[in-house]
């Protein structure tokens, strides 16, 4: 999964669609690209380094953009696509498709020179992320990268907090790549 150009790319495309038909109410990027690894479409290796776990971010999201796209076009179905949740939806006839298609994070991922952003601009984006996550990330939002929901305390959130930390360390075999977004959840939440 290196490449935009590759001829397994119809093959991606298809997979990913049984990946998500498979999974009706939805699936996260993390367990997505956890199903992709064990099918051999990405290296476990290229989730270790911050350029080569980008890289494999975009070209999953751009097949994911494409696939909404193909989807909408043919008025058979819409794709909800969120790092936290990736689902196939109902299309809904009457929708104004034109207008969200051509939102901004589609016009991204839809640009394959993205791919090429260099690797100190990637490391900028990701900080210009982080920070702007830890200055407006809603509740809600951060609830839910949690797995969790309001009505809750601040002590299930710690709970839950902390077990998806240990869960997801790599000394257990997690993927470290997740830590960051769960401190950062935890810290907007609790401070």
């Amino acid at each position: 999964m290196d490449s935009l150009n590759s001829e397994s790319s119809t093959i991606l495309q298809n997979q990913l669609i049984q990946i998500l038909e498979s999974h009706p109410e939805g699936i996260s990027e993390f367990d997505l690209i956890k199903i992709l690894i064990s099918e051999g479409f990405l290296e476990k290796s290229r989730l270790d380094e911050e350029y080569s776990l980008f890289q494999s971010h975009f070209v999953l999201f751009h097949y994911l953009y494409l696939i909404r796209e193909n989807l909408r076009s043919s008025g058979t179905a819409d794709l909800e696509i969120h790092f936290s949740m990736i689902r196939i939806k109902k299309f809904e006839r009457g929708s104004d498709y034109l207008l969200t298609s051509s939102d901004k994070l589609a016009q991204y991922y839809l640009n394959p020179s993205n791919l090429n952003t260099s690797p100190k601009e990637v490391s900028e984006m990701i900080s210009n992320f982080w920070k702007k996550f830890s200055e407006y990330r809603p509740r809600e939002e951060a609830l839910s990268i949690l797995g969790l929901e309001d009505p809750i305390d601040d002590s299930e959130i710690l709970v839950t907090y902390r077990k998806l930390i240990r869960e997801n360390h790599p000394d257990s075999g997690g993927d470290g790549s997740k830590i960051n977004i769960y401190n950062e959840a935890k810290k907007s939440l609790l401070g």
